[in-house]
């Protein structure tokens, strides 16, 4: 073991899995006594463990599934053998052993954290009130524990209840105030009840949906989401700066997100970058190419800067695809030009 911890330490990842393996190999088949620690799984446990979340944590869940097998065969009741048996199945996306293996880690030791993660593979099966018992019993379990309050966030968000979502986000930043993905969440749903008022840049929540957003991205700066956001915001309130940081941000961070990238060009276009903003807001209709919305920001562009009839051709497409706006704004631009023929549209 503490050949594995030395080369740990010294990153050397190849003598690390060698020696965990032949402490494992050392344990197999031995009948002498398991030394512990109250607080600690047993002893010669630790080597599969460890050895197992290394993989697992490398992108290896099927060799870790495997030295986890060896584990169970002498420590079958082992709630975090199972427990780490069922965060290997998760990150495989099997989600009906992932529930097996966390319920079985649940009975054996009813943590807080067993229950979320039994919570969120329930949900993925399609369970979502099942999931919201065993969040509601994690709670029991731990008040205190910000995970449970920030996945009952998320799934009253899925069901709609947007206040209730608010409240269980802002519990989980009590607890713990540097949740990014919890400033994330919150600084989104806060914007989206900005947007429904008449001037969201006035809403009460406007600036605290501002706030939650920087501090995600402070937080977590690969956060695209939260930098697209913060992108919109800061154009609406003329911010111009910060919003091209935010938006080039965005794309840099969700490359294959059409709407990032026509959000993008749009900005640009409106800051008079005619020909960068021309490039993305291609590249948003080569991502989506059915995209009624990035079409219909192409065609507008095209219209003023490379001319009438090819930004008429993006324009008549996007109302083809569904985009309610695109044919009245055609015929406005058509009106001011002075033609007033628009049978083609």
């Amino acid at each position: 073991m503490r050949t594995a911890l030395v080369a740990h330490e010294g990153g050397d990842r190849e003598a690390e899995d060698r020696a965990w393996l032949w402490c494992i190999e050392l344990d197999e088949g031995s009948d002498a006594a398991l030394k512990g620690k109250p607080d600690l799984p047993p002893f010669r446990l630790r080597p599969y463990l460890i050895h197992a979340e290394n993989l697992r944590e490398r992108g290896d869940a099927p060799a870790a599934l495997m030295i986890l097998d060896r584990a169970l065969v002498r420590w079958p009741d082992d709630a975090d053998a199972h427990l780490l048996a069922g965060q290997c199945h998760e990150s495989q996306a099997d989600w009906g052993r992932a529930e097996a293996a966390f319920r079985r880690s649940v009975e054996l030791d009813p943590s807080a954290s067993a229950c979320v993660l039994l919570a969120h593979s329930l949900d993925k099966l399609g369970r979502g009130h099942e999931a919201v018992e065993w969040l509601h019993h994690s709670l029991v379990v731990d008040p205190d524990y910000e995970e449970s309050h920030y996945n009952l966030g998320c799934l009253q968000e899925q069901d709609g209840n947007i206040d209730a979502a608010i409240e269980r986000f802002r519990r989980a930043l009590e607890i713990d105030p540097d949740y990014a993905d919890a400033h994330a969440r919150i600084g989104s749903l806060l914007l989206r009840r900005a947007l429904h008022s008449t001037l969201a840049q006035d809403h009460v929540d406007w600036p605290l949906a501002f706030g939650h957003l920087c501090s995600a991205t402070k937080l977590q700066p690969e956060d695209g989401w939260s930098h697209a956001r913060l992108a919109s915001m800061c154009e609406t309130a003329k911010h111009l700066d910060d919003a091209e940081g935010h938006h080039r941000a965005a794309t840099r961070l969700l490359p294959d997100v059409a709407v990032v990238w026509a959000h993008l060009g749009n900005f640009l276009s409106l800051r008079g970058a005619d020909q960068e903003a021309e490039t993305a807001l291609r590249h948003a209709v080569s991502l989506e190419p059915d995209n009624a919305f990035v079409r219909f920001w192409l065609g507008k562009h095209l219209w003023y800067a490379t001319g009438d009839d090819e930004g008429r051709t993006e324009l008549l497409r996007a109302h083809d695809l569904g985009d309610p706006r695109a044919l009245a704004w055609l015929s406005e631009r058509e009106a001011e030009d002075g033609d007033g023929d628009s049978d083609g549209a």
